[in-house]
């Protein structure tokens, strides 16, 4: 894990924090912590964590959850057999409805958390799309945003401001319960 500054500028502001990481490295289970630590100490957390929704110990979907209400709904269903240049998700088009208003009704607060501005918001220029005004607007201390490594490059370009990337390797559970499953680099910006 290392951090990297990639947005030109050596404190960005407002402060955007990218998770990045490979596919189950444990970017939404470090967001999930993050606005648990967060709530923890006080502060308020806001935005929209995307876990995966599992049956049988296989992916079949994706849920979307208000950090704000704490609402889960489901945003995604595995397509069985995806079209070349699909996805692979059929997407809930009330849920992602739902969950822009949910981001655009997230300021203010302390930690503004994005699960995820992926290919469907960077590449097509749907899903969470009210993430990019909200992420400009500031009115967070930190917004926490995650993309995947091959859409860093789209992303900067998109979002036109100075981030700071934290890669996430993966999550040990035991390590992780043991201080919280908080990246370091989170600690500079909501301090013990």
């Amino acid at each position: 894990m290392g951090d990297e500054n990639t947005g030109g500028a050596s404190e960005p502001h407002p402060h955007i924090l990218v998770l990045t990481g490979e596919t189950a490295a444990g970017k939404t289970t470090t967001c999930r912590r993050l606005a648990r630590y967060a709530a923890e100490k006080g502060l308020s957390p806001a935005g929209i964590v995307c876990p995966a929704r599992f049956d049988r110990g296989q992916k079949v979907g994706i849920f979307a959850t208000n950090l704000r209400s704490q609402e889960t709904r489901l945003l995604a269903t595995s397509i069985s057999s995806p079209k070349p240049g699909n996805l692979g998700y059929q997407f809930d088009d009330s849920t992602l409805a739902w969950a822009n208003s949910a981001l655009a009704e997230a300021l203010p607060c302390d930690l503004l958390i994005v699960d995820e501005l992926g290919p469907l918001e960077l590449e097509i220029g749907q899903g969470f799309t009210s993430a990019f005004d909200v992420l400009r607007k500031g009115g967070y201390r930190l917004a926490v945003v995650v993309v995947r490594p091959r859409l860093l490059g789209a992303f900067a370009t998109r979002i036109g401001l100075p981030f700071t990337v934290h890669v996430i390797q993966g999550v040990s559970y035991e390590v992780a319960e043991a201080d919280g499953g908080i990246p370091s680099c989170f600690h500079k910006y909501f301090p013990s």
